[in-house]
């Protein structure tokens, strides 16, 4: 089973290489660059999209703030665009347009308290397909703790039990 640990500490050359997607990391010596600019090629690293402005070339790029906090309502956008990515669950026909008046992650908040609708497997949803619980979400524009953090990627993993030895092929291999 590949792991989207494994899969993101390899990055492509590209990743390694300016220029950068963000107005604010433009070294790719600096330790999380390769890493950062992978999860942007994928799709699950944009930035503060809301103030994009004009690189000195002319492209439209986004801050991205290392030094910034990250609150639940990010860890739980960016964790289930690598979980859509890994191809374990499906939002393709979820509106992520937020209700009138409510922040921007208010569709993503409640997705990631419930992943039950979106699994592709539904074998996989046991008792646990969450990433926040209510009272998480409740503080979604709060910053996370490392330990939250983990907490969350504990649930990530515990999505799908490997220690189910699940074989739905029939052919004496777990799958």
């Amino acid at each position: 089973m590949k792991t989207l640990t494994s899969e993101l500490t390899i990055q492509r050359e590209e990743a390694k290489k300016l220029p950068s997607p963000f107005l604010d990391v433009l070294d790719p010596k600096l330790w999380f660059y390769p890493v950062l600019k992978e999860g942007n090629i994928r799709g699950f690293i944009k930035g503060y999209l809301g103030e994009a402005a004009q690189d000195a070339t002319g492209a439209l790029k986004a801050p991205f703030k290392p030094s910034n906090n990250i609150t639940w309502a990010e860890s739980a956008t960016v964790v289930l665009a690598a979980l859509q990515e890994e191809d374990i669950i499906d939002l393709s026909k979820v509106n992520f347009t937020p209700p009138e008046g409510a922040p921007w992650y208010e569709p993503y908040v409640r997705v990631a308290q419930d992943l039950k609708p979106y699994l592709k497997n539904p074998a996989d949803a046991g008792t646990r397909a969450f990433l926040i619980t209510a009272a998480e979400a409740a503080r979604a524009n709060s910053p996370i703790s490392r330990r939250d953090f983990a907490t969350m990627a504990e649930r990530v993993l515990l999505i799908r039990d490997c220690y189910l030895a699940v074989d739905e092929d029939k052919d004496g291999i777990p799958d």
